[in-house]
């Protein structure tokens, strides 16, 4: 799969993906790398012509540093069993765009090292406004859980009171009944405060202006880039 020796033939097979993709190549260990073609979903995400980028050098496309920074992700990828994906800032047609990458490696009969990327923009208007949803959600929880557990104490007091005016048995109860309600929507707060802070935890973040420093192997889990190239590349074999 993704072995064809024409880039035409290449670029024809990933349009039919909707996802962006491209396919860059290494003839030789110290060869530079080549971008055979991108699919029309990337050239449409990044702004690069398909047909002028098709077949020049990744350090022709991309500022210097972005093109160390791409070459060596390549590289390891090439190097290691299982996809890599990755967080990485970088300057392609003029602008500046964060993606979320995954590679997958393609061994050639010839020998020939080949990588196969799935690219999707990460929008820095949606992610921060993600973040600040997070962190207002996380001040929010915390400010009713102290509110929550005032109100608790409050009514576990009255609970154990006696009240003249009133029927200390029906009093009792009904405090009780509330206080226990109170202690159960504390729980749930916290449980939504922890889980704001862990999606936070867990959204993926570049921490260099220039490129990411942020990488890692790609789990073989639902919504993964590298997954959906898998799930894809096996539809084709079936079909």
């Amino acid at each position: 799969m993704f072995q064809q020796r024409e880039p035409g033939d290449l670029k024809q097979l990933l349009d039919g993906f909707e996802v962006p993709m491209f396919a860059v190549e290494r003839r030789a260990p110290d060869a530079p790398w080549v971008l055979l073609c991108i699919n029309t979903a990337h050239a449409n995400a990044s702004g690069m012509n398909a047909t002028e980028v098709a077949g020049r050098e990744v350090t022709a496309l991309l500022p210097e540093a972005d093109a160390d920074w791409a070459c060596a992700r390549y590289h390891e990828c090439t190097r290691s069993p299982e996809p890599l994906r990755y967080v990485e800032k970088l300057t392609i047609a003029g602008q500046r765009q964060e993606w979320d990458t995954s590679l997958q490696r393609v061994r050639l009969p010839d020998g020939g090292e080949r990588v196969i990327g799935t690219a999707l923009v990460l929008r820095p208007e949606a992610a921060t406004l993600a973040q600040c949803s997070l962190s207002t959600i996380r001040d929010q929880a915390v400010e009713a859980d102290w509110h929550l557990s005032r109100v608790t104490v409050f009514l576990e007091g009255i609970a154990t009171m006696a009240a003249a005016e009133l029927s200390p048995a029906r009093l009792a109860v009904q405090a009780e009944g509330l206080a226990a309600t109170c202690r159960n929507v504390s729980s749930l707060v916290s449980q939504l405060r922890r889980t704001a802070e862990r999606i936070e935890r867990n959204t993926p973040r570049a921490t260099n202006e220039e490129t990411t420093t942020t990488w890692h192997k790609s789990p073989d889990t639902a919504g993964d880039p590298a997954a959906t190239l898998r799930s894809a590349e096996s539809q084709v074999l079936q079909g």
